[in-house]
């Protein structure tokens, strides 16, 4: 007696099969249909928190744009990230960036919410407003986000959008450090330079820049460039001073490229050679340093104000490369 087939029941080895003759058929169609069947009651049920493919980071644009449509905050926020940053399939929208982590953050994404007080900070695709900053970063770093809580020592050290407090920044770069932030280990190494909130310590210093330029941090690797070139912490080695002030410069910091130009211009370590003292001098005007250079009665500023690329913010807990602008993740 003929009984009806019955599709719950099917061997997986058939379900198998016709997904591969299904794609086939009808090709990138089908894979399209098949991720709404199969990934979506995933998207709701919280399973797919992280990335499908491993890092969100490396996922297709439509695979995510497919999870943040579905209200997935990992995903709205690496879609903000990614126009933010102009990558990931995607040109540089800020428009577009905004509305993406307006959402996550809405959602309690610290991600999206660390991104949305980068745009404030940087007057981003809104007027810029450091209280505003502050306060995203605030909720981020409550939440034990790395990045953020870099960022949000960053403002108390330099008294942005609240009272300048040492302490606090001290706090908030320890505990960033504590997860190797490269921002948090730069600050910290800065404050144990100049004695900012602790008492002055060059060994520190040098231990803290060591770490963040290991981690390919731009200012990590000047000031670490800068202690060697100064003595700070350290006998005088111009040989490792050019070589980590070379990667920084290579990173675009504005910093590097000036002391570059001086070493060439004083024969520090190279044979004096005013046209290459020159040339290197051209580019840390080009990065900003100009004004700061121009002022020789001016104290020197830590080479993280002149990341060109990243003037201060943290964007990414996973050292996103020197291109990306802040601690963002």
């Amino acid at each position: 007696m003929d009984q009806p087939a019955r599709r719950a029941g099917m061997p997986t080895w058939v379900k198998i099969l016709l997904l591969v003759l299904a794609i086939d058929a009808v090709g990138a169609l089908a894979i399209v249909v098949v991720s709404m069947v199969f990934l979506l009651p995933l998207l709701h049920s919280g399973s797919l928190s992280g990335g499908f493919l491993g890092r969100i980071e490396d996922e297709p644009l439509f695979l995510v744009q497919l999870r943040a449509n579905a209200g997935d905050s990992t995903a709205e926020a690496d879609m903000g990230r990614r126009y933010y940053l102009g990558r990931g399939g995607v040109s540089r929208d800020d428009k577009q960036a905004l509305a993406w982590l307006r959402r996550a953050a809405d959602h309690g994404n610290a991600r999206g919410e660390n991104y949305l007080a980068l745009m404030y900070a940087a007057g981003r695709g809104v007027p810029r407003d450091d209280v505003a900053a502050v306060g995203w970063y605030q909720k981020a770093a409550a939440q034990n986000y790395a990045p953020a809580q870099a960022n949000l020592g960053r403002h108390y050290y330099l008294g942005l959008g609240v009272k300048r407090d040492d302490a606090a920044a001290l706090v908030l770069f320890q505990n960033s450090a504590a997860m190797r932030d490269p921002m948090a280990e730069d600050y910290l190494g800065i404050m144990y330079e100049y004695g900012r909130g602790v008492t002055r310590d060059p060994a520190q210093a040098l231990a803290w820049y060591q770490k963040s330029a290991a981690q390919g941090r731009a200012g990590g690797e000047c000031n670490l460039g800068a202690a060697y070139l100064h003595g700070v912490g350290t006998p005088v080695d111009y040989k490792q001073a050019f070589y980590w002030l070379q990667k920084a410069a290579d990173h675009g910091n504005g910093r590097a490229d000036h002391l570059i130009s001086m070493m060439y211009g004083k024969g520090l370590g190279v044979t004096a050679d005013s046209t290459s003292a020159a040339a290197w001098d051209k580019k840390a005007q080009e990065a900003g340093y100009a004004l700061r250079a121009s002022n020789t009665n001016a104290p020197p500023l830590p080479a993280t104000i002149w990341d060109k690329t990243a003037p201060s913010t943290q964007l990414d807990s996973t050292n996103a490369p020197p291109a990306s602008p802040t601690n963002a993740p």
